[in-house]
Formats: C-alpha cells, structure tokens, sequence
C-alpha cells in the first residue's frame, strides 16, 4: 500500500507548483492543503526584512513548501497576492483542483506574502521545467501553475532558437557614450515572431 495514498474518503493531497522570476533566478515554491480545509491553517505575520521592497510587516503562507526533490538553494520571496481574514486566497488552479469553495470568498485586498521557495540557476532551468511536466503527467495530484507554463514556453522557445543559430550579434550605446557588444535572438522571421507573440 503507498503510504503517501489518501485514505479512503479522504480528500486528495493537491499541490500546485508556481515558478516566479527574482534576482536573476527562478524561484519554485508549492501550493498545498494538507489538511484537507485550506482555512484550518493560520497565517501569522513575520517582520520584514532589510530586502523587501516594503516596510510593512509581511504574511507566512501557512500553505506552501520547497519541492525537496529538485536541486537548488534555500530562499525565499515576498509576493503581493489577495488575502481574506489575513489569509492568502487560493490560486485557482488549487481551487479548482482542491475542491476548495471560493465562489463566495471576496478578497479583503493585497498583502505582502512571504514565500520560501527553491532558487535555481538559469542553467539550471530548462531542465527543471521539464521535469515538472513529466511529474504533472505521471502524478494525478500534481499540477503546474500558470507560471511554471510561461517558463517552459519561454524556455522551449529560447532552445529553439539556441539550436536554429537564430542569434545574432548586436552593439548596444549607454546614456555615457559607452559601447556593449550582446547576442541577441533574431526574431524577424515569421514563425519566431508568432512563437514570441503567442
């Protein structure tokens, strides 16, 4: 019998990855609900840090962890995101997926959240991402939030790029007169420029 199963009756155990950009990494972090009742679990406030952008005291998500079996470093990141009785509303895909009712929740407003999350390096990441969609496929409780789909898209597409030698070099001015040399991809063609737009 898998131990990690649900017993029977009992709600499924749902995590939802999300992947956000910060600081020249991509920081991985997991939506979950343990216990079945995404509102048993209390948020608590944490002071803020000389790194956040704001003063304000910052919200604990009671409801995330670090996904431990992905390498990478220990972090953590404040976002804004929706609360209800100083609680972080569930994303959609958690709502949705979850069970959980939202359809009577109204938001009280933004708040800072602080999230611990797993920092990878950009080479790092290609490979990751795609190991999440290989992981949603195989796992019926797991599921990739809207930005995990966003970086794999744009990671798929800077690969495509990479290996059609789409890169051309270009010669950049700042406002001091300075001169910089840079790759920078060659979107001009048809298919590259849809890719891009979609």
């Amino acid at each position: 019998m898998d131990p990690d199963a649900p017993a029977p009756g009992a709600q499924p155990h749902v995590q939802v990855i999300h992947a956000n950009w910060h600081d020249g990494q991509l920081h991985l972090w997991i939506e979950q609900c343990p216990s079945g009742d995404w509102w048993t679990s209390v948020a608590t406030s944490i002071p803020a840090t000389p790194a956040d952008d704001s003063q304000n005291e910052a919200i604990a998500h009671p409801n995330t962890t670090i996904p431990d079996w992905i390498q990478g470093r220990n972090s953590s990141i404040t976002l804004r995101l929706p609360i209800h009785d100083l609680r972080p509303i569930p994303s959609a895909k958690m709502a949705m997926f979850g069970g959980i009712e939202t359809e009577e929740i109204v938001a009280s407003g933004l708040a800072d959240v602080r999230i611990s999350t797993l920092a990878l390096d950009p080479h790092q990441i290609p490979p990751t991402l795609e190991s999440l969609i290989d992981r949603q496929d195989a796992i019926e409780d797991f599921h990739v939030g809207p930005g995990v789909q966003y970086f794999v898209a744009a990671s798929r597409l800077a690969e495509h790029l990479i290996a059609g030698h789409r890169f051309v070099p270009m010669v950049f001015q700042d406002a001091d007169g300075r001169l910089t040399g840079r790759w920078q991809p060659w979107l001009s063609d048809d298919k590259s420029a849809k890719r891009v737009h979609k």
